[in-house]
Formats: structure tokens, C-alpha cells, sequence
């Protein structure tokens, strides 16, 4: 089963600017750590909606939710800074849709959300996410060991479970919120870190897992 009621924030019209495809060497890590072949499990996917990933995740016996937080997140901090407002951490909660209550999720894919959210809201975020996780749960994501980052978060499409193809929208960057181990190590209560890699491009792999 899959369903969220984010998909339609894909838009297949975007020009890519950049395109690369490339090994991630965490992808087999992390799915390796999901339960047995033919256990139905339960994905959260934070970035945006694209139908490679749905018809990658299609082929598995799974429940995907998609919730394209950094679009929804922008437009709350862009909302408050219009109307002079300062937002306490726990407001980007409001990004996020409801889970039924008995969610539990299997894997959490944040790609590389964690350089375009403020530490205080990812704090906040993950701390919530952590209520529907449990004993063993893997969270992938992705940080940037460089300076400058794209503007907006990249495109991720699986194209099979050792590679990614992505693509960034624009050629403009921001500098990068600049997470160190220490940072991630606080931020990440409850989760441990199982394998980290270091890319060529200056990215950073890491796979934590719920304990």
C-alpha cells in the first residue's frame, strides 16, 4: 500500500539544471537493516515526491508516506517573517500531516534535508518523529562537508538499492547550517550511528538506527 497525500507536490515539468547518478554506498547498508524479505514495513519519505521513488517503492511490500517538508517548511518561515513573527521550534511540527496512531516506521529518508533545517527545528522534528519509531528503526540522510550548498534541496530518484540519481533545480547556493558529528550527535537522541561514508562531492552518508 502506498499513500500520501503529498504526492501531488511533484511537478514533472521542473528543467533540471544538474543531473548525476552516483553509488551510495549507505542505500545497501540501510536496506539491509529493513526486515525480512516479504515482512510488509512502513517508510517515511521527507523530501519531495517523484514518481521514480514511487514506482521504486511500489515494487516492495510497504506503506510510503511523502511529506515534502522543505516546501512546507519554507512557506511557514517565509509566513512568518511577512507578518514579524518569531516561531517557537515546535510550530514545524505543522509541516508534517497526522499519522494514524499506530504508525511505526521502518525507515525514515530524509536525504539531504538536515542542511536546510535549523538545528532548533530539526531538534523539535526528530524528537516528534521519534514517538513513531522504534527499537531498530534506520534514518538515512545526507550533510555537506562544503561551505555552499544548492539553494534548494536536490531531486533524489532510486534507481535501485545501491544507486541514486539527482538533480539540482538551480545553480544559486546558500551557505550550508554546517552540522558536525558533535551537533548531530545531540540532535539524534535515542538513535545511534550504525555506518557513515564520506563522498568525493564532499557529502556525507550517515545511516543511525533507533535504539
Amino acid at each position: 500500500m502506498i499513500g500520501s497525500r503529498r504526492l501531488a507536490a511533484y511537478d514533472p515539468n521542473i528543467v533540471d539544471q544538474s543531473r548525476s547518478e552516483a553509488n551510495f554506498l549507505a542505500l545497501d547498508v540501510l536496506f539491509s537493516q529493513l526486515p525480512q524479505q516479504g515482512q510488509k514495513y512502513t517508510i517515511l519519505d521527507m523530501g519531495a515526491a517523484n514518481h521514480a521513488k514511487i514506482e521504486f517503492f511500489s515494487t516492495l511490500k510497504c506503506r510510503l508516506f511523502v511529506e515534502d517538508f522543505f516546501r512546507f517548511y519554507t512557506e511557514r518561515l517565509a509566513h512568518a517573517k511577512r507578518e514579524k513573527n518569531v516561531l517557537d521550534p515546535q510550530h514545524s511540527l505543522t509541516c508534517l500531516q497526522k499519522y494514524p496512531a499506530e504508525t511505526s516506521f521502518d525507515l525514515v529518508l530524509f536525504w539531504d534535508l538536515f542542511d536546510y533545517i535549523q538545528p532548533a527545528d530539526l531538534q523539535a522534528l526528530l524528537k516528534h518523529l521519534s514517538g513513531y519509531c522504534k527499537r531498530g528503526t534506520v534514518l538515512f540522510f545526507l550533510t555537506s562537508a562544503l561551505e555552499h550548498i544548492p539553494i534548494e534541496p536536490a531531486v533524489f530518484r532510486i534507481i535501485d538499492k545501491q544507486h541514486l540519481s539527482y538533480e539540482n533545480k538551480s545553480p544559486t547556493t546558500r551557505r550550508a547550517v554546517g552540522y558536525t558529528q558533535t551537533s548531530l550527535r545531540k540532535i539524534l537522541t535515542g538513535f545511534k550511528l550504525y555506518r557513515g561514508f564520506r563522498m568525493s562531492t564532499g557529502q556525507e552518508e550517515h545511516v543511525f538506527i533507533k535504539e
